[in-house]
C-alpha cells in the first residue's frame, strides 16, 4: 500500500497542495480499497479507467495493485476535480505525492462527455471502476460506454453496489449481458433481503408454466422471482468479468 493511501486511511485526512489538512468524505472504505487492489492484481491491466476521482483514494488503490512492469496508464474522469465547488485538485495531488502522476491521463469533464471521446480514438481498457453520479440512468450510461471500451476478459468494478440504482443496473447486466461475477465484498444479508430470497425460492419451486407462469411474472417483481442472491449480487462492491462480446438480437429483453 502506498504511504499516501495508508496516511489517508489512518487519519481520515488528506493533505492539499497548499499544505492544509482536509477531512475526507465521500470515499471508499479500507475494505473496499483492499478489494480493488486485489482485483487489479489478479486482472493485471495495461490500461485502467475510473469514473469519479474525488480524493484519489480509489485511483491510489488501483495503482497500488497495478504491475508496473506492464502497466501503461490510468484514465481518470471527474468534472469537479479542480472546479469550484469541487475537490480542489486534491485527488490529482495525492496521485502526484504517491509518485503515480506519470501514469495518469486526466479528463475534467462529465463522463458522458469524456467516454465517447475516449472511445472514438480507438482506446481499449482492461480494468474499469465506476463510482460517479449514482442515479440509474447515469450509471447505465457509464456502464454502456465502458462496456464498449472494455476488452473481452477485462474487469469492471462498481462501487456502492448495494444502493438501489446500482443494484438495479447490476441486475440488468447479469440478466442481459455476457458478464460473470468474479468477486464481491462480504456483507451479511439484511432481514428484508433474506425475506425476498425465501419468497423467491418458494415461488421458484411451484414449477408453473404456460399462462399461470405469465400471471406470476406479471404480479411479482423480478427481484422477488429472481433474487439478488441467486444472481450472486451482494456486498458494497462487485467485480464483473466481461466474458464475451454482446451477441443479443436487436429485440432481446430479459426482465431485471
Amino acid at each position: 500500500m502506498s504511504p499516501v493511501l495508508k496516511e489517508i486511511q489512518n487519519t481520515g485526512e488528506a493533505t492539499a497542495r497548499d499544505g492544509t489538512r482536509v477531512r475526507v468524505h465521500s470515499l471508499i472504505g479500507v475494505d473496499e480499497a483492499s478489494f480493488i487492489t486485489e482485483v487489479v492484481k489478479e486482472a493485471r491491466p495495461k490500461v485502467s479507467l475510473e469514473v469519479g476521482l474525488a480524493y484519489g483514494i480509489s485511483a491510489l488503490a488501483i495503482l497500488d495493485g497495478a504491475d508496473q512492469s506492464i502497466f501503461q496508464k490510468h484514465i481518470c474522469i471527474d468534472p469537479s476535480q479542480n472546479g469550484q465547488p469541487g475537490w480542489g485538485g486534491i485527488g490529482l495531488y495525492n496521485l502526484e505525492r504517491a509518485g503515480f502522476s506519470r501514469f495518469v491521463e486526466f479528463h475534467e469533464a462529465r463522463s458522458y462527455e469524456a467516454l465517447p471521446r475516449i472511445l472514438a480514438r480507438g482506446e481499449s481498457v482492461d480494468f474499469a471502476f465506476i463510482d460517479g453520479w449514482h442515479t440509474f440512468d447515469y450509471t447505465l450510461m457509464d456502464f454502456f460506454l465502458i462496456d464498449k471500451l472494455l476488452r473481452v476478459g477485462g474487469v469492471v468494478v462498481l462501487d456502492d453496489s448495494d444502493w438501489p440504482a446500482i443494484r438495479k443496473l447490476l441486475r440488468f447486466v447479469m440478466t442481459n449481458l455476457n458478464y460473470s461475477i468474479i468477486r464481491t465484498t462480504p456483507r451479511p444479508l439484511s432481514f428484508k433481503r433474506r425475506m425476498y430470497n425465501a419468497a423467491g425460492n418458494s415461488l421458484g419451486t411451484l414449477g408453473v408454466s404456460g399462462w399461470p407462469c405469465k400471471v406470476v411474472h406479471n404480479v411479482f417483481r423480478p427481484e422477488l422471482l429472481n433474487p439478488d442472491e441467486k444472481l450472486g449480487l451482494r456486498g458494497s462492491c462487485v467485480a464483473l468479468r466481461k466474458e464475451g462480446d454482446d451477441t443479443r438480437r436487436w429485440d432481446h429483453f430479459s426482465d431485471f
